[in-house]
């Protein structure tokens, strides 16, 4: 029940957020120029067609070969993380991606765990030992689970990462969001064979590594006056950006569609809460460019320069 609540809860977040929302959260007209029903219809689109291939794949052959359908497996979810990213905001598409693993760790529970032990139960009800039908239950059941313990730490960074934009507003954002799921199903394998009494420390340590690199690759330059070649930038000029790019959704009564109030509870409808929010603010509009939403207000590069500047001498 744990597993259908958490799904059946998922799914409504991501109808009210993204769905039936502020289209921002889900459309980025500067990558697709399309519609919310569109977007909908690519979502739970998606969703259905990985679940058949992902069925069909572990029904076949291939289920018997641990490493090889964990190599397609990856192979299909960095398919889908790239042709996400392509049409979706960076936000929509990673809380996609985990819908998409969500699903099949639901079927996993839904199609193989739960029947598999129904069977057991039933046949020791009926005083009968476990015959082939319920040992092949058995095993499949074994393997979905094994696939749900590896998709386990993927799946939480995607619940918690749409407070990082960093991540997901990177022009290359669904490569990190498919490393940041490759090391941590990697630092997983390192408990499962803990529990089997054999300890491969070399793995975490590999996991650290690979972390480390991507922290540094991915790290954003800071924007400062003097690299942006911006000597001074008026406060009138900041607060015109603002009120041009910001306060629609940014404000005590937000007049943009889709917000009955401000994100994250943040107000920049005066330049002192500007400034109190200024690591937030530089991160999302000046480093990631992830605001405005889709960038629906067209806010220039020259105007990010200006307010980048203006920032770093707060």
């Amino acid at each position: 029940m744990g597993a259908y609540t958490t799904w059946l809860s998922g799914m409504t977040l991501l109808f009210i957020v993204y769905y039936l929302g502020s289209p921002g959260y889900l459309i980025d007209p500067s990558k697709a120029d399309i519609s919310l029903g569109t977007g909908v219809a690519i979502g739970l689109g998606t969703l259905a067609l990985v679940m058949a291939i992902y069925e069909a794949l572990i029904r076949s052959p291939l289920a018997h070969n641990g490493k090889g359908f964990g190599l397609v497996l990856f192979a299909i979810l960095l398919l889908v993380d790239w042709g996400l990213f392509q049409v979706f905001s960076g936000r929509g598409a990673y809380i996609h991606v985990g819908a998409v693993i969500g699903t099949i760790m639901v079927a996993n529970v839904f199609l193989g765990i739960v029947p598999s032990q129904w069977a057991l139960v039933n046949a020791l009800n009926d005083g009968r030992e476990p015959d082939e039908k319920v040992a092949r239950l058995a095993a499949l059941a074994k393997l979905r689970s094994t696939h749900n313990n590896y998709l386990t730490l993927p799946i939480i960074f995607i619940m918690i990462s749409n407070h990082y934009p960093m991540l997901y507003g990177h022009p290359h954002g669904w490569a990190i969001l498919a490393a940041i799921g490759f090391i941590t199903a990697f630092a997983r394998h390192y408990f499962n064979l803990r529990h089997r009494d054999i300890n491969r420390p070399s793995i975490l340590v590999a996991a650290a590594a690979m972390t480390v690199v991507l922290i540094w690759v991915i790290a954003p330059t800071p924007t400062t006056s003097a690299n942006t070649g911006i000597t001074a930038v008026s406060d009138e000029t900041v607060a015109q950006i603002m009120e041009t790019h910001c306060v629609a959704c940014h404000a005590e009564t937000p007049t943009q569609p889709g917000f009955q109030s401000p994100p994250a509870g943040i107000k920049l409808d005066d330049l002192s809460l500007l400034a109190d929010h200024n690591g937030k603010v530089r991160q999302a509009a000046v480093d990631t460019h992830y605001m405005p939403l889709g960038n629906m207000t067209g806010m220039t590069e020259e105007e990010r320069r200006q307010l980048g500047a203006w920032l770093s001498r707060q």
